[in-house]
């Protein structure tokens, strides 16, 4: 047997599969009147039959007051009379016409930098602010303040107690340097117990030995060096001109 889900006690596999085998009952509700209502149509279409099943007949038994209800609320809502939005409420319907338009479920979209980084968000259609060429306008130029990342340098993160680990796509601007050290590790492997271990009824397994040895090379290199390994130098090692 094959268990997507969790799997039952054996009792249960014991008396689904040598138990006694129980009768079908039939809940589909068909009458003498449905039969002649669905000869009168041109084409029998299941969406019919389904209306007067016997799980859609209690909504259909009440579809008499619904309708008597429906039609009270909208003759009182036709016999009310229009408010009135003279004087300070004068631009209330304006406000009320802007209101719902930005209350409106706008369009969901999958926003993807890279093939790690995906989010939901919603875009919003608006106006490009217009930027002014007079100095004037501008105001006072504010000052280059440096970015966090210029003032920790090549920090590393260490973990503390046990850490994971994922499978990262990265793109030639995410590489900031290239360390003198070289670990050797099985790439393919990792590749594809990482792949494997996505899927839900693999996801509790265990990592492989290579996934392992890997991460703890990686530990002990960044507890070696706090502050980051000792990099190639463009020009020397590299020998980059350009």
């Amino acid at each position: 047997l094959l268990c997507k889900g969790r799997v039952p006690e054996m009792a249960d596999l014991h008396r689904m599969m040598m138990g006694k085998p129980s009768q079908l009952q039939s809940q589909f509700r068909l009458t003498y009147t449905m039969i002649l209502n669905l000869l009168r149509v041109d084409a029998l279409r299941v969406e019919d039959m389904m209306k007067r099943s016997f799980s859609e007949f209690p909504s259909r038994k009440d579809s008499k007051a619904h309708e008597q209800a429906l039609a009270d609320l909208t003759k009182r809502l036709g016999a009310l009379e229009e408010p009135d939005v003279t004087g300070q409420l004068a631009d209330l319907p304006e406000y009320y016409s802007w209101a719902e338009e930005l209350t409106e479920t706008q369009n969901m979209i999958q926003v993807s930098s890279n093939s790690t980084s995906r989010v939901f968000t919603t875009l919003v259609l608006c106006d490009k602010p217009v930027v002014s060429d007079n100095p004037r306008d501008k105001g006072p130029a504010t000052p280059d303040v440096p970015h966090p990342d210029d003032l920790i340098g090549f920090k590393l993160f260490l973990p503390e107690g046990p850490c994971e680990h994922t499978v990262a796509k990265l793109q030639p601007g995410d590489v900031a340097a290239i360390s003198t050290k070289v670990l050797r590790v099985n790439g393919e492997k990792i590749s594809e117990d990482f792949s494997k271990r996505q899927q839900p009824k693999f996801r509790k397994d265990p990592p492989l030995a290579a996934v392992t040895t890997a991460v703890q090379e990686l530990l002990r290199l960044a507890q070696s060096y706090p502050a980051g390994p000792p990099t190639l130098d463009p020009i020397n090692d590299l020998q980059l001109k350009d």
